[in-house]
This record gives C-alpha cells, structure tokens and sequence, in this order.
C-alpha cells in the first residue's frame, strides 16, 4: 500500500466540507478582488488569480472523485475527443464568465454587482432555455 493511498484513507472527510471548500474560496476570492482593487483596476493579472483558483477547486474534485471511486468518469473525460469538445465549450464559456466576473467585482459597488449579476444570470437562464 503506497503513502498515497494510505493519506486517502486517513482523510475521510464528510460530504458537507467539500461545498464548504469551494464557497470559502470563493468568498476568499471575492474579498481578495475588493482588497486589492482600486478604482476598478488590479495590479495583478486576473487570469492568473483564476487560474490559480480553478487549480484548488481541480485539486478538490479530483480528491472527492478519489474518495468516492469516480475518476474512471474523468478518465473517460480525457480519452474520448467527442465527450472532451461537449465538456470544453462549457468550460471556455465559464472562463469568460469568471474573468468578466473578476473585473465587475472590482469595478462595481457591491449593492449594484448584485443585482447586475443577478439580472445577468436571469437574462442568459432565459436566452439559453
């Protein structure tokens, strides 16, 4: 039994830390944009705070997809290029959106990117039923 699999085994979280991991870097991540933000402009670039971002939550689910028994899914995922273009178009959009994201966190005032966002999530919801 490799070191690997004895930390998995070791580590058995309840199914309610991992929702809580991904909002507390989340909420991480939106008081990091507004501490760091001045006049709407960063002085870091925001890919790569994404980027980095999107590398915890890979890290997460791979280790939830561990602990369940599922990433013979991811592996199907990465050798089928068919399942890979369905999976990449949702995923291109969803880097948009969190780069657009990142800038109105830092351009609006909180109150105003609530509802922004909200009335943006209604109008896409719609256009894309």
């Amino acid at each position: 039994m490799s070191v690997v699999q004895l930390t998995f085994r070791r580590l058995q979280l309840p199914t309610f830390v991992y929702p809580i991991s991904y909002t507390l870097i989340d909420t991480f991540l939106v008081v990091f944009i507004k501490a760091t933000s001045s006049h709407g402009k960063t002085s870091y670039n925001t890919i790569t705070v994404n980027a980095i971002t999107e590398f915890i939550k890979l890290c997460i689910a791979i280790y939830i997809a561990h602990g369940e028994g599922s990433l013979h899914t991811l592996r199907s995922i990465v050798t089928d290029p068919g399942l890979m273009i369905r999976f990449a178009i949702p995923n291109l959009l969803y880097a948009v959106n969190n780069n657009v994201f990142h800038y109105s966190i830092g351009a609006l005032p909180p109150a105003v990117f609530v509802v922004a966002i909200n009335a943006f999530r209604t109008v896409i919801t719609a256009i894309l039923q």
